[in-house]
């Protein structure tokens, strides 16, 4: 069957089965807002339902992602990874990655994902956890704290260790982001441009301090009338050649 959307890769590796009009809207929108790494994690939180800790996010998605590796090849690259640390001994469940989910840029390293990161295969833990801040300061997801530990202060140190946010989605709020310029020009034709900087500026932040609101919107209007300067010297320039011209 052809593809409809021609060469354009539409839904992600955790894209919703089966089809849900509403819910492939809101993965579309966080796709052509925030690009494709970030859509894969909303659809991981949609897979897992509320309540989602992050390592299960980072689980579901490498189980999606994540390729079968040829295991001679993998020993492969161990061993030139194993030489290149000094010859030590590389330890089981070790991948490479330390636990932030970043590793040596001087050790050899394997593609594990079983597609490009630009269809939005990723297996580190990194991509996963900046798409997950992107999401949160937009508001497409929301984040619940742990529950209270017990008065106890032995249990409550191990449950500082244990604690684990929560975080839910809303595809609601993500089929609002292609609403925002509409929200942008109502903003100017109803007040004036420089309400609508600062509506665009949140647009686009998510979220802000009130100072550096201010202060990207006013670089913003600035820019704005810099280019509109322009314009008009150019507007008179060929203005000035087309009476050169007739004369």
């Amino acid at each position: 069957m052809a593809n409809s959307f021609g060469g354009f890769v539409h839904r992600s590796p955790l894209s919703p089965r089966p089809h849900d009009p509403l819910l492939d809207l809101a993965s579309n929108c966080v796709r052509d807002y925030f690009g494709p790494t970030v859509q894969t994690v909303a659809d991981a939180l949609l897979v897992l339902g509320s309540d989602s800790t992050l390592s299960q996010i980072v689980g579901v998605v490498r189980s999606q992602c994540r390729r079968v590796l040829n295991e001679e090849r993998e020993r492969m690259v161990d061993h030139l990874g194993n030489a290149t640390d000094g010859g030590g001994d590389k330890k089981d469940g070790d991948d490479g990655l330390d636990e932030e989910g970043e590793g040596d840029l001087t050790r050899p390293r394997m593609n594990k994902a079983s597609g490009p990161e630009t269809s939005g295969f990723v297996v580190d833990a990194s991509p996963v956890r900046a798409a997950l801040i992107v999401l949160l300061q937009h508001s497409v997801v929301t984040a619940s704290p742990p529950p209270p530990p017990s008065s106890t202060s032995s249990s409550s140190s191990s449950h500082r260790k244990r604690a684990h946010y929560r975080y839910t989605y809303h595809p609601d709020r993500a089929r609002l982001l292609v609403r925002y310029p509409r929200y942008v020009a109502h903003t100017k034709l109803v007040l004036d441009g420089t309400a609508a900087a600062v509506v665009e500026e949140v647009c686009a932040h998510g979220r802000l301090r009130a100072e550096d609101c201010v202060r990207f919107g006013t670089e913003n209007l600035r820019l704005e009338a810099a280019a509109n300067e322009e314009d008009d010297d150019d507007d008179d320039e060929s203005e000035d050649e087309k009476g050169e011209e007739t004369a």
